[in-house]
């Protein structure tokens, strides 16, 4: 029994000599694999490699523009060099070219400064560009993307244009509206002859002098605020017709809004530095739409109770036309944030533009800047004021002249027609 028990000494030396040959073909297999793997991976990371190469080098490249950083992109040079409009045209000068891309974080602008190539993005190709941006200041005004002007593609925007286009902006309505773009001229009318004859008004000794901007912004919201809400002033305007503290307050807010609705903030193309709000973009905003709000809310919200207590019931502005709308099935067609949000893109002033994101109230605004034109050359001779050689027309940070354009009006016609409008307003 022990004798079987033992093990022959070749015997021993037999089994372990097997047993280290095995390892050591398992370690050639397995060394071959890892090689074998690495050479394929190498294989598929070149092959990879020259795919993009090949992809990239069939697209079309990125117009020219400045190198950007990491993450930031042009952030940085944009903050360092405002306005960022004037930057970036500069630039385009520098590079001379009429077709630029800054990348902003990971956003790539494109610069156009030729009319051919505007036509390519706004009629040829408008179908790709015809989407709007999310920004911060568009979100705000536009009550979280709600009505009409700066909301991106989609069926809200789709649904608000289809009632804007049938009911605010068609031929019988701007034809209804007329009335009420009459009398604001008439008023517009009233306030220049009471300037051109106050001495309040005198400016280095000379009276008569008025200050164009001031008259031209009230007027353009004036005109907005008779068709939607049927009333000139907020509070009890001046007694020589012109605005008073409210409207200024309301006329400043609005074009605040317009300032900033695509102005460049650095939150929105870094998102994640929005709670620092280093332009202060987003305080101005806020505190403009809160002056906007405070002025707008209560007459939207005072009007729809009205609609739903019984006691309107035909439409006598465009705020009677929103909230009386209607759906198939016989319900108010917009909710009353849809209301307070069109209220307010109304109000402001939508750029002009072509294409499928046109402005699809250019021909009432036509309306309203030819009637203003109109009325300042056929009342009024303008001349420089006294004392002041030429008019400056430096530009500001922004869309406007520094300084607000003042001019001398002296009426050109017969007294008995400002007296006739005078007698109106009284």
């Amino acid at each position: 029994m022990e004798s079987s028990s033992l093990v022959d000494p070749h015997e021993k030396s037999n089994v372990l000599s097997f047993s280290s040959a095995e390892s050591a073909y398992i370690f050639m297999a397995f060394v071959f694999i890892i090689v074998i793997a690495t050479l394929w991976s190498i294989t598929l990371l070149f092959s990879s490699t020259l795919s993009k190469i090949k992809r990239a080098s069939s697209q079309p490249t990125l117009p020219p523009g400045p190198s950007p950083w990491p993450v930031l992109g042009c952030v940085p040079e944009m903050w360092r060099n405002r306005p960022a409009y004037k930057w970036v045209h500069r630039l385009m000068q520098q590079l001379d070219t009429d077709i630029a891309c800054v990348r902003l974080g990971n956003t790539h602008v494109i610069a156009v400064s030729n009319p051919e190539l505007a036509r390519e993005f706004l009629k040829k190709h408008d179908a790709v560009f015809a989407s709007r941006p999310l920004t911060m200041a568009t979100r705000i005004l536009s009550h979280g993307y709600i009505t009409t002007g700066v909301v991106p593609w989609g069926e809200q925007w789709k649904k608000m244009r289809r009632i804007l286009m049938s009911d605010v902006f068609s031929h019988s309505r701007v034809a209804w509206l007329l009335r009420k773009r009459t009398e604001e001229a008439d008023n517009l009318v009233r306030f220049l002859y009471n300037q051109s004859l106050q001495s309040a008004t005198i400016i280095n000794g000379a009276a008569g002098v008025v200050n164009v901007r001031t008259a031209t912004q009230q007027y353009s919201v004036g005109v907005m605020r008779r068709m939607m809400f049927d009333k000139r002033f907020f509070g009890k305007g001046r007694d020589d017709g012109g605005p008073g503290q409210e409207e200024e307050e309301h006329v400043g807010a609005l074009f605040t809004m317009l300032l900033h609705v695509y102005a460049f903030c650095v939150s929105d193309y870094l998102p994640w530095l929005r709670w620092l709000d280093l332009d202060g973009h987003q305080k101005t905003v806020s505190e403009a739409m809160k002056v906007i709000n405070k002025y707008q809310d209560p007459i939207v919200n005072d009007r729809i109770r009205l609609w739903r207590d019984g006691m309107r019931k035909e439409p006598e502005d465009l705020l009677d036309v929103f909230i009386s709308l209607k759906d198939s099935d016989g319900n108010p067609l917009l909710s009353d944030e849809e209301v307070r949000a069109q209220v307010t893109a109304d109000l402001r002033f939508i750029s002009f533009t072509t294409g499928r994101r046109g402005c699809i109230g250019v021909g009432l605004g036509s309306n309203v800047t030819v009637m203003l034109l109109g009325r300042l050359v056929q009342g009024f001779t303008w001349s420089i004021p006294q004392g002041m050689e030429k008019i400056d027309l430096s530009e500001a940070k922004s869309l406007f002249k520094a300084t607000p354009l003042y001019a001398h009006a002296k009426p050109r016609l017969n007294p008995c027609v400002y007296f006739s409008l005078l007698k109106s307003m009284s």
